[in-house]
């Protein structure tokens, strides 16, 4: 009887948790978080996902200079953190703006080993 009870309660939640369907608000701004945890935190080959394919090269580059120091230094600091601050989508569903707040980030300068935090 309780695996019956386990079986219709599992039913039930998949059930609920698939009819929930996101808005293109909240698809875009869930791609912006994405996409910043990425860059962020060193994962270039995940934002490369999430990019344009005129930024490819650019996220490549970036990539090419994160030596083993900058992995330590970012497991010593910890990951950085993504919130969304605002968000427009026109009334196409063409273009989207998203503001986002990212903390705990440093960036590398390709050019000399000046750190911003």
């Amino acid at each position: 009887m309780n695996k019956l009870y386990t079986l219709i309660y599992s039913v039930l939640i998949f059930t609920c948790l698939s009819c929930q369907q996101q808005t293109p608000q909240t698809q875009i701004e869930q791609t912006a978080i994405d996409f910043c945890e990425a860059f962020y935190n060193f994962n270039y080959t995940v934002a490369k996902e999430w990019s344009t394919p005129s930024s490819q090269s650019y996220l490549s580059f970036l990539a090419s200079n994160v030596g083993q120091t900058h992995l330590e230094q970012l497991k010593t600091r910890g990951a950085a953190k993504v919130s969304v601050i605002s968000s427009e989508i026109d009334a196409n569903l063409e273009e989207a703006s998203v503001v986002c707040q990212i903390k705990n980030a440093f960036v590398i300068h390709p050019i000399g080993e000046k750190w911003n935090t």
